[in-house]
Formats: structure tokens, C-alpha cells, sequence
């Protein structure tokens, strides 16, 4: 537990065993300490004591008093005037004064009480008063011109004033207030008798109104620290609740509003409340929560409670705000948990210790310990709920606390808006919804450094009734984490916004703003539409790395969708960062209903990798847009921009149609390379029962590798897809690779553009290029390469590597295969030239001896080895022809120019003289000579060969 909240109950504790040992309670608890000009006189009556004296000033009233305590079912009845607008009240006697009787005015008079000692009311006090109350452990009240009216400095005569009080002065360790009052407290017992689902459970709701005022009216506690405890409630219906308190001397203003303004500088005190403790402001409009302190907590199903009630209300009434300011932490911890889920979203019904901002029902007694999903549609509650508010360093919500703004009736929500160093969500909520109601909602906003939420957490915004869903906003300088790998079977940790089934309005965005972003554990993102509006997008900017990380069989995921019944189109996914890691995850959007997939955009500056190595069977690490089947709608497009692209283990990418509507594209734009291996695969589809077109997929890099791996754009409807690779440098295929247009059933083949400088096949591993089809016409395949080795046209072999746009219809529906190479064979043999066509002086260089050099290499004293094929014509003609390094798998190895010794060297000295490239896969050995079969295979071989068919380089010797 928090140290600082661990303090705080250690406090709470000794404080109320102190109180308790210094009030026994007497038939005399209240006498006058005769230190006013017109002394305060106390009339025993059959019900209490009636007061009446005390020195007015204008329309203030001021008593004195030594001790002030009321007895259980006792009343102290204070018997002012008409005209009195305050009761000013101090207590110097330095006891504690114990209320547990009714404190009772006349007329609408303010009622203020002050004793420096401390001040407890019992589960028996209660207001009967027409003004606010004010009840503090304060030194003194304050006036203007610096007048105070004290309660320790009694010795010199009060200089009283008819002005209105504008504060309160403290001193140096100040008492505390307890509030255990339950006055009208009711007992709500839920089990199977309320709903079968709570058989073998039971819950008893304490329900109480406490201390009370008229409506509009203000109660403030103001401490020391402040507990409410035992059910202790505040009701002030439409009006305002001031809750907090100063460990230490400085002064708290008095507004004229009837708020309190605490100062930055001074060190708060402690406010808790535990034990199914209430504060409650709500009614027909108005209704504010402030709460001031040091640490804030809410415990054991208490709840801070604003808003709109049930059958108040009229169309332009505006709830008050509640709001919370916390120097070091808050708190809210629930218990219990009654559950129902569907398969995205789990429903807590039950949320014991909440901060609530409501239109209509109050949740936790008429409707959601109920079980009812969908709680009195038709409420009669009208206006818009109010706004809260939390700034704190750190706040901690768990076991099924809430931060809830509802609407069941007609009217908007207010936002949630927080702002705190630290947030962890361990089991707890932000909700902000529209239930069955008429009305937005209001927006999530978070400011931190960090949040966390784990172990069934939710941030949730939705609409089940006529009204849009509001944003979720989060920044968070470090760090965004959401964590389910302790999630049950019940439920999933998640930040969702619904446009739920039968709702009808539209979805809010979600954009999280962050350095990183963690998804691991199957916890889940996802933005949604199951009713009559579009879903919301979902924008995720992390400066350095976000990361996807399932666990098992739960896949970690960030979705928009369009649910089977929806009509609606899916949101847009954005994601900007250096770093996107997916492992047993995915990202995707689909439109199962009436309207279209969002967009998925990935810019992902360094690198972004899909790895599906942990997947379980089934459950397939990707990147995919959807027409589902039965769908009407097209898919969306995706975009990927970064530098390098890595699928391995499975993984996917997928742009793909079964129902009524166009696939989507996909675009890659990777400044470096694109890998794909272990089976991984990016796929443009449109199944057998679409009646829609396919869409493009497009690669632009430097560097494409396709190890067991497949690119698709295949089609079985009436649409054929495209196939665009833009490669500067190297195409590699290998180990049963496919890049495929083919067409199935009555489909024509699509058309396959590769540009590129050289496309490897490695022989012999059945790497294809198709664009074939089985009942219509095959399509095109062009490429332009500077060399292609290892593959070339013919008909499909399970062994060779072949490029094919064949139909199974027969020759005069086969396809174009179009391979665009220079008109050059490195291997061809140069034919005699006439002589002297130049001056041979002009053209050769005169300082490399010929005849000597031949000489040399057959006595084998120096010889020659050029890796790769000469680099162009020299500048001038005593300049050697360069040449370029050999490449290896991405891996550079630079010749040796001044190879020495025989001609035939053994393989020991070979390895010696030419170490392997050490690799994950094994030792690697350059290429030492080239060897062209008869049938025009090119080989490379680990020893040197002769080629008399290629000029030799100028050997190390010939002094250029």
C-alpha cells in the first residue's frame, strides 16, 4: 500500500480513539465562556438546549462557547433572529466537541461552528438549518480589514463587524473532523431474490443522507484532516460540498459563491472516506464537489456523487463539477465485482467505490447492482451532467473503482479530466457513457507522465442511446501501459469507444500522445460501431517504440470496426513512432455490417516488425483490412512507411474482401529493405462470394528478401489485383516463395510490375512469379532487371523456379511475360577484330610488360583473382578497370589484390587467405570463380576457374 495512504489510516485511527476517550457524553455539553459584550445564554428544554444572547453585529450573530457537544437524540437549538444571516460559533474551551444530535436554526441563517480541538459527528447528527454550514477546526474567522473573530486568543475584547466572513485562519496543527452521521439511513440487501445472478453473493447497500442542508445551500468540513466514516454522508442537493483541511498555520478564502479558495504553498491535510461513505449534490441543476487535501482517499464502496437526479430537472439544466485536488495521491478502491460480458467488452455493473457525474439514475442502487444492462431507458431525468475534475500527483484506482460520468436520461455528460504525475489503474475505471439516455457523452482527458492499467481495467467512452460517444484523450510524457496477462475469463483490460447495439450516434476518437506504448497481454484498443454511426479513429504518436505482445491464446489488439448489425463506417488506426514491435498481436479493421473499413496508416521511422513465432495455432500475428462476408462496404487501405519491414513466424498482412465491396490497397514505402520469412505473407484478396474489386499491393525499397514466404494479389471474382514492386537494388526469392496474381475460377490473372536491378532465385527451391489462371485469361508479368539469375519462363515445375502467366484454358489465353534486360551476355565470346582501326600508342598503356606477365603467371610466380565483373571503362589508359565488392547476404568482402603464391593453392591455404562470413545460418565462403554450364546455368564456385572468354584485370604488377 502507498506509504502516504498507509499514514493516512494510521492517522484515522488514533484520531478517532482520541476523540472517542475525550467526549464522554453528558446531560450538560454545552456552556458559555462569557466572553462577549452580551454574553450567550443556554436554556435547558425538553428536547435539547435552546440558545439564544450572543452579540449581533449587523447581520451577524456571535456566540462563545467553553465546551459544545449535543447528546444522542438531544437538539441545540439556536433561536436567532429573522434578520441574522450568520451564526458565527467558536468553542475555546479545547475540548472536542461530539455532536450527535440535531443542530437547529431559525429563519435562513449560516450556520459556522470552529473548535481548534476537533469536532465528531456521531451516526445521530443531523442540520435542520435554512443557511449553509460551515463546520471547522479552524483558529479563527475571518473579516475584512484583517478583523478575526478567534477561538485561542480570547483574552482581549472581540472587535466584532457587520461584514460577511471572507476565511479561515489556522494555526499550527489543527484538529480533525469526523463525520460517522448516517441520519436516514436505509439497508439494501441484493442476492438471488434481486436477480439470479447473485446467487451465492450478497451485498448490503448502506444508503444514508447524513448531514443535510436545502438545496443550493453549501456544507464545508474543513480540518485537519477530514474522515468520513460508517456510512457518514453529506447531502447538499443542488448545492456545494467543501471538503479538506491544513496540517499547518495559513488561511483559506471564503467566495462569495460559497466556495473555498486553499493556498498553493501551505501543506494540506488528509480527507478519507471509508465504510459506505457518501457525499451527494445531486438534483435538478447545480450540485458542486470540491475536495482539497493532501491525499484523498475513497474506500469500501464510498462514493462522491454529482449530477442530474431522477425525475428533476428541464431541458437547459446544467449539473455542478466535482473536483478533486490532491497535492500527493489519489485513492479509490472498491470491493466485490458482480460481472456480465460479451466478447469485447466486459460489463461491470457494480462499481462500490466511484466518483459519479450522472444524469438520472443514481447506478449502485436503483440500476446497476440491479444487473439490469440496460437500466430504465425511459428516465425522466433532464440536463446536462457536470464535469470532473482530478489533479494530484498520484492517483490510484482499483478492485472495480470508478471515475464515472453517465446520462440515463436526457442530457450530456460532462468530461472526465485528469491530471496527475502517476496513474495506475489496478482493477479500476474512467467511464463516461450515454445509457439508454438522449445526450453525448463528455470527453476523457488524461495528462501524466505514466499510466498503467492491468488486471481488468477499462478507460471507456460509449453511447447505447441517442447520442455520440466522446474522445479519450491520454498524454503521457513517458510511458502508456496497459498490461492483461492477469485478466480472468471474464473480461479484458482496455480503452474502448462504442457506438453500442441499438445506440444511434457516433463514435469518439482515441489519440494517445506518449514515448512509449505498451499492448501486451491481450489487453486491447479498439474503437467500434454495433449500432446506426460510424466508429472513432484511433491515433497513437509514441516517440520512441510501441509495442504489441499477446500471451497464449490472447492476442493483443488495436481495432475499429463495424460491427454484423451496424450501419457505419470504421475508423481510421494512425500509429507514428521510431519503433512498431508485434508479437502474437495485430492491428485491424473490418466492416461486417453496412459501411466501410477504416484506414490503417503505419509510419514507423527505424523499423517495423510482425513476428508470429509464439502465435498458437490459429491465431496469426497481422496487419489486416476487411470486407467481411455479408458486409456492404469496401475495405480500407494500407499505408506503411518506414525503413525497414520485417514479417517472420506466420505473420500477415492482409487487404482482403469476401462481401459486397472493393478491397483496399497496399502501399510499403521502405527506405531500406523489406524481409519476409518463415512463412509470413502480405495478401490482397477478393474471395469466391465478393462482388467487389481488388485492390493493388505496392513495394517501394531498396532491398525485397522473400525466404519461404508469399506475396499475393489473387482473386476469384471478376476483379483481378496488381502487383507493383519498385526495387533499386536486389529482388531475393528462396526456399518456396511465391509473388503471385493468379486467378481462380473465372477470373483473369492480374498483372505483376517488378523494376529492379537484379532478381535472385536460388535454383532448384520452386520460387515462383505467376500471374496464371484456371478459367479465364492469364494476366502480365513485366520485369525489368539488369540481370535475372536463377529463373525464368516455363511452364509451373514443383522443383524449378519459374515465371508463368499461363491459363488453364489454353495457349490463346495465355498471358504476357515481358523480361526487359540489357542487351549484353557476360559470357559471350568476343569476336577478332581488324588491327590497327587506332594508334595503338593512344590507347594502351605502354608500362605493363605483356609477355613478362605471362610469363610470371605460368611459372606461378603471382596471379590474379577478380570477384566480381569489371567495373567500366578506365579514365585513362595507365588506370586499372575497378572492381566492385562481392555482396553476400547485405555482407561486403573486399578482394585481396596482392594474392601471392602458386596457382593451384590447397583448401587450407584457400581459407586461410579467405575466411568465411559467419552467420545464424553458418559459415558463408566468397566466390572465387564463375563456371557456366551448357544449358546456361551460372555457377559460382568456392575455387578459382579459368575464363578465357573475359578479359583479365591489370594484375598487381604492371606498375599502374
Amino acid at each position: 500500500m502507498n506509504k502516504a495512504f498507509s499514514s493516512l489510516f494510521q492517522v484515522s485511527f488514533f484520531s478517532c480513539c482520541l476523540l472517542i476517550a475525550n467526549n464522554p457524553v453528558t446531560a450538560q455539553s454545552i456552556s458559555s465562556d462569557g466572553t462577549l459584550p452580551t454574553p450567550t445564554e443556554i436554556t435547558p428544554t425538553a428536547t435539547g438546549v435552546e440558545i439564544n444572547g450572543g452579540t449581533t453585529r449587523g447581520g451577524n450573530l456571535f456566540h462563545s462557547f467553553k465546551d459544545f457537544s449535543v447528546p444522542t437524540g438531544s437538539e441545540a437549538f439556536f433561536n436567532n433572529a429573522s434578520d441574522v444571516v450568520n451564526i458565527l460559533n467558536r468553542v475555546t474551551g479545547g475540548n472536542i466537541s461530539s455532536i450527535d444530535g440535531l443542530l437547529r436554526a431559525s429563519g435562513s441563517a449560516n450556520l459556522f461552528l470552529i473548535n481548534p480541538a476537533g469536532i465528531v459527528f456521531g451516526e445521530g447528527a443531523s442540520l435542520d438549518i435554512g443557511g449553509s454550514f460551515y463546520g471547522s477546526t479552524a483558529d479563527s474567522i475571518l473579516f475584512p480589514d484583517g478583523v478575526e473573530f478567534s477561538a485561542t486568543d480570547t483574552q482581549a475584547e472581540p472587535i466584532l463587524t457587520i461584514n460577511a466572513p471572507i476565511g479561515l485562519g489556522f494555526r499550527n496543527e489543527p484538529g480533525d473532523i469526523v463525520n460517522r452521521s448516517n441520519f436516514g439511513l436505509t439497508e439494501t440487501v441484493l442476492d438471488e431474490t434481486v436477480n439470479p445472478a447473485l446467487a451465492g453473493v450478497e451485498f448490503t447497500i448502506l444508503n444514508s443522507v447524513g448531514l443535510e442542508v436545502n438545496p443550493g445551500k453549501t456544507i464545508a468540513l474543513i480540518g485537519g484532516n477530514v474522515f468520513l466514516e460508517n456510512a457518514g454522508g453529506i447531502t447538499a442537493p443542488g448545492g456545494r460540498v467543501e471538503l479538506g483541511g491544513l496540517s499547518e498555520a495559513g488561511t483559506i478564502t471564503i467566495n462569495n459563491d460559497g466556495s473555498l479558495t486553499f493556498p498553493d504553498v501551505i501543506a494540506r491535510a488528509n480527507v478519507s472516506l471509508t465504510g459506505q461513505s457518501r457525499v451527494n449534490v445531486a438534483a435538478d441543476g447545480g450540485g458542486f464537489i470540491n475536495v482539497n487535501a493532501r491525499n484523498l482517499s475513497l474506500l469500501e464502496q464510498s462514493e462522491l456523487y454529482a449530477g442530474i437526479a431522477e425525475d428533476s430537472g428541464f431541458p437547459t439544466a446544467q449539473a455542478g463539477d466535482i473536483t478533486i485536488n490532491a497535492t500527493d495521491s489519489v485513492q479509490l478502491v472498491g470491493s466485490g465485482g458482480i460481472v456480465d460480458s460479451n466478447p469485447y467488452l466486459l460489463q461491470f455493473n457494480d462499481y462500490d467505490t466511484a466518483i459519479r457525474n450522472l444524469v438520472g439514475l443514481r447506478p449502485g442502487l436503483e440500476s446497476d447492482r440491479n444487473l439490469d444492462r440496460n437500466p430504465k431507458a425511459n428516465s425522466t431525468a433532464i440536463g446536462n451532467a457536470g464535469s470532473i475534475f482530478i489533479n494530484t500527483n498520484l492517483l490510484q484506482i482499483s478492485a472495480r473503482a470508478g471515475v464515472i460520468a453517465k446520462t440515463y436520461g436526457q442530457g450530456n455528460t460532462g468530461n472526465i479530466k485528469v491530471q496527475a504525475n502517476e496513474i495506475q489503474l489496478n482493477g479500476g475505471d474512467f467511464l463516461n457513457q450515454v445509457i439508454k439516455g438522449i445526450g453525448n457523452a463528455g470527453n476523457i482527458d488524461i495528462e501524466t507522465s505514466s499510466l498503467s492499467a492491468q488486471n481488468l481495467a477499462f478507460i471507456i467512452s460509449n453511447t447505447s442511446g441517442k447520442g455520440n460517444a466522446g474522445n479519450v484523450t491520454i498524454k503521457a510524457d513517458e510511458q502508456v501501459y496497459f498490461d492483461g496477462s492477469n485478466d480472468t475469463n471474464f473480461g479484458i483490460t482496455q480503452l474502448n469507444v462504442q457506438v453500442q447495439e441499438e445506440a444511434e450516434g457516433n463514435g469518439g476518437n482515441i489519440q494517445i500522445d506518449t514515448g512509449n506504448f505498451v499492448l501486451k497481454g491481450g489487453a486491447r484498443i479498439f474503437a467500434d460501431t454495433a449500432g446506426k454511426g460510424n466508429a472513432g479513429n484511433v491515433v497513437i504518436n509514441a516517440d520512441n517504440q510501441v509495442t504489441l505482445e499477446g500471451v497464449g491464446e490472447r492476442k493483443s489488439e488495436i481495432f475499429s470496426t463495424v460491427s454484423n448489425s451496424a450501419q457505419g463506417n470504421a475508423g481510421d488506426i494512425i500509429i507514428n513512432t521510431q519503433t512498431l514491435d508485434i508479437n502474437n498481436g495485430s492491428i485491424f479493421s473490418y466492416t461486417a455490417g453496412n459501411g466501410n473499413a477504416g484506414n490503417i496508416k503505419i509510419n514507423a521511422t527505424e523499423q517495423f516488425s510482425l513476428d508470429g513465432s509464439n502465435d498458437p495455432d490459429n491465431q496469426i500475428t497481422q496487419l489486416n483490412v476487411q470486407v467481411q462476408e455479408s458486409a456492404k462496404g469496401n475495405g480500407g487501405n494500407i499505408e506503411i512507411d518506414t525503413d525497414n519491414l520485417s514479417l517472420t513466424g506466420n505473420s500477415l498482412i492482409l487487404g482482403d474482401t469476401v462481401g459486397d465491396g472493393n478491397a483496399g490497397n497496399i502501399l510499403i514505402n521502405a527506405n531500406n529493405q523489406v524481409a519476409l520469412e518463415e512463412k509470413s505473407e502480405i495478401v490482397i484478396n477478393v474471395g469466391k462470394s465478393s462482388q467487389g474489386n481488388s485492390g493493388n499491393l505496392e513495394i517501394n525499397t531498396n532491398f525485397l528478401s522473400l525466404n519461404d514466404a508469399k506475396l499475393l494479389a489473387e482473386t476469384t471474382s471478376d476483379s483481378s489485383g496488381n502487383i507493383i514492386l519498385n526495387i533499386d537494388e536486389n529482388l531475393t526469392i528462396q526456399n518456396n516463395s511465391l509473388i503471385s496474381a493468379r486467378a481462380l475460377n473465372n477470373a483473369d490473372g492480374g498483372n505483376i510490375n517488378i523494376d529492379t536491378d537484379f532478381i535472385v532465385a536460388f535454383p532448384n527451391q520452386n520460387n515462383d512469379i505467376i500471374a496464371d489462371a484456371q478459367q479465364g485469361s492469364g494476366g502480365k508479368i513485366t520485369i525489368n532487371a539488369q540481370s535475372v539469375f536463377g529463373i525464368e519462363e516455363r511452364p509451373l515445375n514443383p522443383i524449378t523456379n519459374d515465371i508463368n502467366a499461363s491459363s488453364a484454358l489454353g495457349a490463346q489465353f495465355d498471358g504476357i511475360v515481358e523480361i526487359i534486360t540489357p542487351d549484353v551476355d557476360p559470357f559471350q565470346e568476343t569476336s577478332e577484330t581488324p588491327e590497327n582501326i587506332v594508334e595503338p600508342d593512344q590507347v594502351v598503356a605502354g608500362v605493363c610488360d605483356a609477355t613478362q606477365t605471362a610469363q610470371d603467371i605460368l611459372a606461378g610466380r603471382t596471379n590474379s583473382f577478380v570477384v566480381k565483373g569489371k567495373g567500366g571503362i578506365p579514365p585513362t589508359p595507365v588506370e586499372p578497370i575497378p572492381a566492385e565488392n562481392l555482396v553476400i547476404n547485405g555482407q561486403s568482402v573486399v578482394p585481396n589484390a596482392q594474392v601471392q603464391g602458386r596457382r593451384e593453392v590447397d583448401e587450407k591455404a584457400l581459407q586461410e587467405q579467405y575466411p568465411p562470413i559467419m552467420t545464424s545460418q553458418g559459415a558463408i565462403y566468397p566466390a572465387r570463380g564463375i563456371v557456366k554450364n551448357p544449358d546456361g546455368t551460372v555457377i559460382l564456385t568456392r575455387y578459382p576457374t579459368d575464363n578465357t572468354q573475359r578479359v583479365p584485370n591489370n594484375s598487381s604488377n604492371c606498375g599502374v
